[in-house]
């Protein structure tokens, strides 16, 4: 009988920890897609100075993030997104349009994979 507590005990803690993941990474998608539009906004009316101080705070955002999604996803995921906000900041300071633009939506597209890929399809469990 104690066996069973255990055993029960454990699967809770693993569907708690599924469920954290899961609601953690969405709230990340939707944080920082919203962050990158808005940069995107501040750099199609010629708000540069609005738009590097956005992409600083993104950065800075996404560091404090990034430790507690390293602890649930691929690490090679995370650090994908982390170069491309690197990039991105310094393409806004070379007032580089088409690559600011571009980049934002490479790094949305590199969010909405990462959340894709957690959801709960037949593909990501097998």
């Amino acid at each position: 009988m104690k066996r069973l507590w255990i055993a029960c005990a454990l699967i809770f803690i693993a569907a708690l920890f599924s469920v954290l993941e899961f609601f953690l990474v969405n709230n990340s998608y939707d944080k920082f897609s919203k962050e990158l539009s808005q940069i995107q906004n501040y750099y199609s009316v010629n708000e540069f100075k609005e738009a590097e101080k956005s992409i600083n705070k993104t950065k800075n955002s996404w560091k404090n993030r990034e430790k507690t999604l390293k602890v649930f996803l691929l690490h090679g995921e995370v650090d994908t997104i982390s170069g491309s906000l690197e990039e991105l900041g310094d393409m806004i300071k070379q007032k580089d349009s088409k690559a600011v633009f571009y980049t934002c939506e490479k790094t949305k597209r590199q969010l909405l994979f990462l959340k894709k890929s957690e959801l709960p399809y037949l593909e990501n469990i097998m």
